[in-house]
């Protein structure tokens, strides 16, 4: 079993992002420690790692997967729907369903990308631009 770890912005994080003129991704980043993590391990990747940056993430799913390749397929529900993945026993949500504006409920999370931690056999991979890295949290 394999644990995944992802951030989410809160409302005022976006509304931030998007106000003008004290928006943008930089001033939004010097304001909130969480975009500042997010965005350093997106492009930066594992170099750039610190282990504070981990109390910004967390644990969304249980992925039932022995490697990270296979957890990557499921987190990203093989192009399908993550209800699919939970359908098939394959994901479990750790958090309540989502409902979106048209009604559809969902798990609560998005499709793993780089920056997204997985946890296996009780140690952490940072998902980066190409494979992964073990980091310290």
């Amino acid at each position: 079993m394999i644990t995944l770890y992802q951030i989410e912005y809160t409302k005022e994080m976006i509304d931030f992002l998007n106000s003008h003129p004290e928006g943008g991704w930089t001033n939004a980043m010097n304001k909130y420690p969480m975009i500042h993590a997010d965005m350093t391990v997106k492009h930066e990747g594992s170099e750039a790692w610190l282990p504070e940056f981990f109390q910004h993430y967390r644990a969304v799913a249980n992925i039932k997967a022995d490697t990270l390749a296979d957890a990557w397929g499921i987190g990203n529900a093989f192009g399908g729907l993550h209800t699919d993945m939970v359908d098939q026993g394959l994901l479990e949500p750790l958090l309540p369903y989502i409902k979106l504006k048209n009604g559809h409920e969902t798990v609560h999370m998005h499709s793993m990308s780089v920056g997204d931690i997985c946890k296996m056999n009780d140690e952490y991979y940072l998902c980066e631009s190409f494979g992964w890295a073990k980091v310290e949290v």
